[in-house]
């Protein structure tokens, strides 16, 4: 079983990034803040809380309804982008990251399926389940997102999601 080790908040420095704490195989990630003041956009929080596996979140955002999420949702125009390491796509184990989008071109945000990779070779070892969430459906304007994705080396890739509305 993980056991947990949080931060004190009271004693972060402005602009903290992700803290990460490994035990024994598990992850546990603490991000400061959550979301943004800015009712007009949403706040997106992409976690990687393997324990040794990167990830590539492959996060799709629309403005359109989508009635077909491969025709509609995931091509390349709807694609976000700057996400990863480096601009790679790939988030390394324990990290997180943080996409503001803006409400009107994000109606529609979701994943195919993360891809999981070897952090060392960056071979693919899995995918993630897809993940398509709505606004006014699931989450309002102004709201954070958060995705989380935890892959096993040789064996489950899970893709959670957790809303907070403002």
């Amino acid at each position: 079983m993980c056991r947990r080790n949080w931060l004190q908040k009271a004693g972060m420095v402005l602009g903290l990034a992700t803290v990460a704490t490994v035990l024994a195989g598990c992850v546990t990630v603490e991000w400061p803040g959550g979301g943004t003041s800015d009712p007009n956009k949403v706040t997106v929080w992409l976690v990687n809380a393997s324990a040794k596996l990167a990830v590539e979140p492959l996060l799709y955002a629309t403005g359109e309804a989508v009635v077909d999420p491969a025709t509609e949702l995931f091509i390349g125009a709807n694609k976000v982008g700057g996400i990863g390491f480096a601009g790679t796509g790939l988030i390394p184990s324990g990290q997180s990251e943080k996409v503001e989008l803006d409400c009107t071109a994000a109606r529609v945000i979701g994943t195919p399926g993360a891809r999981f990779a070897d952090a060392d070779s960056g071979t693919t070892a899995g995918t993630g389940e897809q993940k398509i969430l709505s606004q006014s459906l699931l989450f309002n304007c102004g709201a954070t997102v958060t995705f989380t994705f935890q892959g096993q080396t040789g064996g489950s890739f899970e893709t959670r999601f957790d809303i907070k509305d403002p």
